[in-house]
């Protein structure tokens, strides 16, 4: 027989909500469990599998997000080669210092836009840390690089991005 006090603990483990927008919480989901990557697989997922792990700048960014919109209208995450590897245009990994929001059940969810509209401009006006290298929504992009203008960004349904804001952060987080 469990004693009545260990009952409770336990209780309250299983019924515990999980509340990344809390420092010291975890940002992974409950249940979460890290993948290996299955390089070259034709699944995106398994080749470029789910992560929750950032420089710490980026991370207090993602805290207010959840603190202000909540786990069921949003959920932040990274990927391994996150973006994509490119020699030219993305020549090293920056898997801890981007992120993608889609909508609260996860990745792959596509975010409702007005909820994407919002998360955009809490980070686009947030004044600290971390600062934006780019920024991808709605088939547009903003970078640092062309003086944070608008062009039009993408190929195809995904690179639109129409289902999920995608954010790279600056490595050293200094404004120019």
């Amino acid at each position: 027989m469990i004693p009545l006090v260990a009952w409770g603990t336990i209780a309250r483990r299983m019924t515990r909500i999980w509340t990344p927008g809390l420092d010291g919480e975890p940002l992974a989901p409950p249940g979460f469990v890290r993948q290996r990557r299955i390089v070259g697989h034709p699944n995106y997922v398994l080749d470029h599998p789910t992560r929750y792990r950032w420089n710490k700048h980026v991370v207090a960014l993602i805290r207010k997000l959840y603190r202000i919109l909540g786990t069921k209208l949003i959920h932040v995450c990274t990927y391994v080669e996150h973006p994509p590897m490119d020699q030219l245009a993305v020549p090293r990994r920056l898997d801890r210092l981007s992120l993608d929001l889609w909508d609260g059940q996860g990745r792959g969810f596509p975010i409702d836009p007005d909820v994407g509209w919002r998360a955009y401009n809490i980070m686009w006006d947030d004044p600290g840390q971390p600062f934006i290298d780019w920024i991808i929504w709605q088939a547009q992009i903003r970078q640092r690089a062309n003086g944070f203008a608008w062009e039009p960004f993408g190929t195809d349904p995904i690179s639109w991005h129409y289902d999920h804001v995608h954010v790279t952060f600056h490595e050293r987080s200094f404004r120019l």
